[in-house]
């Protein structure tokens, strides 16, 4: 299964406030269903290059945004467009965001996934949710060696 744990430390509360920040740039995203149970805001290239920096995945063909999730809304099976790689990166305290990959529980701080390729979903959680997720148009192993080339991953068990 191409999804690996990520060996990285964030500063939640530094990213969580830039969110805060920029949040009102954002706008509702609607995943098939009409409901808006999902807010994204992009253009925070700028905001996260030192994150980028840190993950040897900066100058790719990379989309970062903030993903807040409101409690109580899930995500239905599916697998995302252009066969991309993302990287989730939990932004919140207390307990780990779960989502289902090919009907495996996987919980998460940090997290390389080939969500374009494989069938998931995410289940609905009892507080909000917020998440920095790098969308990667690039070949699954050229993100792969990248991040394996700074020893950084740790496969999911």
């Amino acid at each position: 299964m191409n999804c690996y744990h990520i060996d990285y430390q964030i500063d939640k509360e530094k990213y969580r406030n830039l969110f805060w920040e920029r949040c009102y740039d954002g706008q509702w995203y609607r995943f098939k269903k009409p409901m808006l149970s999902w807010w994204k805001v992009f253009g925070i290239e700028d905001l996260v290059k030192d994150v980028e920096m840190d993950l040897n995945i900066y100058g790719m063909d990379n989309f970062p945004r903030f993903a807040y999730m409101f409690k109580g809304n899930d995500l239905e099976y599916h697998v995302d467009e252009d066969y991309m790689t993302s990287i989730m990166i939990n932004l919140m305290d207390g307990p780990l965001p779960v989502m289902h990959v090919e009907d495996v529980p996987v919980s998460y701080e940090c997290l390389l996934f080939h969500n374009g390729e494989l069938f998931h979903h995410v289940e609905a959680r009892k507080e909000d949710s917020l998440m920095l997720k790098f969308c990667i148009r690039h070949p699954w192993e050229e993100v792969y060696e990248r991040l394996n080339k700074f020893d950084l991953l740790i496969p999911y068990k």
